[in-house]
């Protein structure tokens, strides 16, 4: 429920799934789900990045970490 807006049926995982050229990562702390980010093509050279970060979660740092991190997979791992 808290982040809805990502989990709902038809929300944004459910969109980004199964599209190609999509990576979906879970962030985890102490084993605990504390947010998603995913990146997907959208042309060459463009990708889409998005971010949730569960709101019990939220100040402590979570959501540059996640960033940096899928961010630095798309430029490093992916070669976007």
């Amino acid at each position: 429920e808290p982040m809805d807006y990502a989990l709902r049926q038809g929300g944004w995982l459910d969109e980004y799934r199964d599209k190609t050229d999509t990576w979906i990562y879970i962030a985890e702390f102490n084993n605990q789900t504390v947010g998603f980010s995913l990146l997907s093509l959208t042309s060459k050279g463009d990708a889409e990045f998005r971010i949730a970060v569960h709101p019990d979660h939220t100040g402590m740092g979570f959501g540059p970490e996640i960033t940096m991190n899928t961010l630095q997979a798309g430029f490093c791992e992916l070669g976007m």
